[in-house]
């Protein structure tokens, strides 16, 4: 995920845009900046609309204002609990919106881009970056090193950053951790309750129309998940539901398509066809192979409407017409191509059936993912082969594996570790076991069988974190060797 950040000094400079939305409960851009007096600290913008537009944006997202359209502005309840919350002077925070913030932004680290790089630029200062190291650490983090240019722009950008982290009191002027960190967010005696994974998007149309449509996205390592909720209901009545479904569809591909991303695979997602082997979930679009190279050749029209009649026939019974072209589907994204090859499912069970005869307990070093302890040392490079894993939770009363794949071991975890910040929560994820495979689409691939495995153990509102132990796992994959031998 890349970070957002805007050229606002300080954080309160959103007080004014906040407090007129409030007493309006709905305005629009123009009547900010006509209000820029009142609406932007200093009232002297030379481009009232463009600072009001910075500002509503920064508001936006930290989850204080929403956008319903282009030019429109209106609360959220966030918004509403922070106003509420205001102190006497107008441009400064009180210590009940500070903290109303800092909850907000620590809950869901990955909720927006601007909400992501301050978690993103608090971690390295917690780490011990200082000075212009910290500055270039930071844009590598967002995805901004090839974006700002100068000297200038990495100690502006990152100054505006560490100013947000003062003012939420979470950091002192010489960079050190507050004492109003984040509080454990899983306390080790309580009920776990784990985020969910995935991200839900707000996806605009080129006019500005904002679309209706459920769209959730999530990343991991270089891949990329888009999942697209169904659409249904009677068309203009009130129980309609994602009327635009497919010009989302259309907007992320064109997306994908302008940062050149290859499409790994496509599978229909709904409930009623779980059971399914992922073969026959697999979306399968007329005169397209995956990888799906996005290159400037491909018609995104074109391929939407493959993608859409390929839906129509998944878990459709022989000889049927007709079919749904808007069922629930995940679109996997990468930024490099990897080369598709043909999965041998008879080895996937063996390997699965292996799992409860030798459980491997590796520990990661920070140099890089080791080999196999299951397999000889390849001397293929380490960059291209696959990884699926099972990580533990450690700090919580609860079981919670988390299954998924990976092309780098290390990284992997210090990431999700990351997350939800080992020093603050007192929780870190441990590694259990993995299996290492030639390529990671082999390795994508065993993840799906395991996870269809044990869907029943899923986490409300996860895809990969399961509640179930160590023991059971090694149980229940271990039953499959008879059921395949038969």
């Amino acid at each position: 995920m890349k970070g957002q950040v805007y050229t606002i000094a300080k954080l309160h400079y959103v007080n004014g845009v906040v407090n007129f939305v409030a007493r309006k409960k709905s305005t629009n851009l123009d009547s900010l900046a006509q209000n820029a007096s009142e609406t932007t600290k200093k009232g002297t913008a030379k481009h009232p609309k463009a600072r009001v537009r910075t500002l509503v944006r920064f508001a936006e997202g930290i989850g204080l204002l929403d956008r319903p359209s282009k030019e429109n502005v209106q609360m959220t309840d966030l918004g509403k609990e922070y106003y509420k919350a205001r102190g006497e002077e107008k441009w400064n925070l009180s210590s009940k919106q500070r903290k109303i913030l800092r909850n907000h932004v620590f809950a869901n680290p990955e909720k927006t881009p601007t909400i992501f790089a301050l978690n993103s630029l608090f971690n390295l200062v917690e780490q011990g970056y200082k000075g212009k190291i910290l500055a270039k650490e930071y844009a590598k983090a967002i995805g901004k090193e090839r974006v700002w240019k100068s000297d200038a722009t990495y100690e502006g950008n990152t100054n505006f950053g560490l100013n947000y982290l003062r003012e939420l009191d979470l950091i002192d002027e010489n960079l050190n951790i507050s004492m109003f960190r984040p509080k454990p967010v899983f306390p080790k005696e309580r009920k776990i309750s784990i985020k969910k994974a995935a991200s839900s998007i707000q996806l605009f149309s080129e006019n500005g129309r904002k679309l209706n449509a459920e769209v959730t996205l999530s990343q991991r390592d270089e891949w990329v998940d888009y999942i697209f909720e169904s659409r249904g209901g009677t068309k203009g009545s009130p129980n309609e539901r994602n009327p635009d479904y497919f010009e989302a569809l259309e907007l992320v591909l064109k997306d994908a398509k302008s940062k050149s991303w290859h499409i790994q695979d496509i599978v229909v997602a709904s409930k009623k066809l779980e059971d399914l082997p992922l073969s026959q979930k697999r979306v399968k679009p007329e005169k397209y192979a995956y990888p799906i190279n996005l290159d400037s050749g491909v018609d995104i029209i074109s391929l939407r409407k493959a993608i859409s009649l390929s839906v129509t026939k998944v878990g459709q019974k022989s000889g049927s017409t007709g079919g749904n072209p808007t069922k629930r589907i995940r679109v996997t994204f990468s930024k490099d191509s990897i080369n598709a090859l043909d999965f041998n499912t008879e080895v996937t069970q063996e390997v699965l059936s292996k799992f409860h005869q030798k459980k491997v307990n590796h520990k990661f070093k920070k140099s890089g993912p080791p080999p196999s302890g299951q397999r000889k040392a390849s001397t293929i490079d380490q960059n291209k082969k696959g990884y699926t894993y099972v990580f533990k939770l450690e700090g919580v009363k609860e079981n919670a594996l988390k299954i998924g794949f990976t092309a780098n071991l290390s990284n992997r975890l210090k990431t999700l570790n990351s997350q939800i910040r080992p020093s603050v929560t007192g929780l870190n994820w441990e590694p259990v076991t993995y299996w290492e495979f030639d390529d990671v689409w082999s390795a994508y691939e065993f993840e799906q069988e395991i996870q269809s495995k044990l869907r029943d153990y899923l986490y409300e509102g996860e895809r990969e974190i399961f509640q179930i132990s160590e023991d059971d796992i090694s149980s229940i994959l271990g039953k499959q060797k008879s059921k395949y031998k038969d």
